[in-house]
């Protein structure tokens, strides 16, 4: 039996509790795609996932939650890479 895993949306990842909510997941083993309007603080956090090993479980999605495209813009890249994800995890077995 396969474990489905558990994928959080954060928004308001770059800065202060969204930040650590995201370390927090990262560290509980569960994915996630980490929201903010700002694209400097976003790309901060994945480097430091990626230091730590954590940047397969992380997705960066810069938006601005306030625009009507924002739902489908997180949908479509969380899609995107989960895609990718799956079809690099077929071509390692």
């Amino acid at each position: 039996m396969t474990k489905t895993p558990r994928v959080a949306i954060v928004t308001g990842a770059a800065g202060g509790i969204g930040k650590a909510m995201v370390r927090g997941l990262l560290a509980a083993g569960t994915r996630v795609v980490a929201v903010d309007r700002d694209r400097e603080p976003l790309e901060t956090l994945a480097a430091t996932s990626r230091e730590q090993g954590k940047s397969a479980d992380l997705l960066t999605v810069q938006t601005e939650l306030t625009e009507d495209s924002a739902a489908a813009a997180i949908k479509e890249q969380r899609t995107a890479s989960l895609a990718a994800s799956t079809s690099s995890s077929t071509t390692r077995e």
